[in-house]
């Protein structure tokens, strides 16, 4: 895959923290995005 735009979760039910996403960028760019592909992120703070 060329691009991934996501709105990652960044809190699981009252807690807040990055694992999720940052479980999820490491997923992005190790099983799914090409070489030369762009992960895009939304955040919102």
């Amino acid at each position: 895959m060329d691009l991934i735009l996501c709105n990652p979760p960044f809190h699981q039910q009252n807690t807040i923290g990055s694992h999720i996403a940052m479980r999820m960028f490491k997923q992005a760019r190790q099983v799914v995005l090409r070489s030369g592909g762009e992960l895009w992120v939304i955040g919102n703070r």
